[in-house]
């Protein structure tokens, strides 16, 4: 009984598959993604993820960085010296954070402009 009831199942799940491949395939397409075509990406799709890759890095970094910091002047306990490295920190990290989206919004125009004018 049990066996019959695994096997009642598969066809569910190849149509799930199915849908779900349909679906990334589509996003696939629209992403430029899509193999098959004999068309890769431009060189500068190809820059533009590695600048997003590296941008979001240095972002993620910041954030850390300024979550440490209100840990550190959250713990400090009225220690001068530790509120004054965590201010210190907190001030370094939302400046870090302001140039880095500066550079993503700086990069995305770019970016944007150098795809619209190699495509014409």
């Amino acid at each position: 009984m049990i066996p019959m009831f695994l096997f009642s199942m598969f066809p569910a799940l190849a149509q799930v598959s199915n849908t779900v491949k349909g679906g990334l395939d589509a996003t696939a397409t629209a992403s430029g993604f899509k193999s098959g075509t004999g068309n890769p990406p431009g060189i500068e799709v190809l820059a533009g993820r590695i600048i997003n890759t590296i941008i979001g890095l240095t972002g993620l970094i910041f954030i850390v960085i300024t979550v440490y910091a209100g840990v550190l002047y959250l713990t400090a306990f009225g220690d001068a010296d530790k509120v004054k490295k965590a201010k210190g920190m907190l001030i370094q990290g939302a400046i870090g954070i302001i140039l880095i989206i500066g550079a993503y919004a700086i990069s995305t125009f770019v970016l944007t402009q150098l795809g619209s004018a190699t495509t014409g």
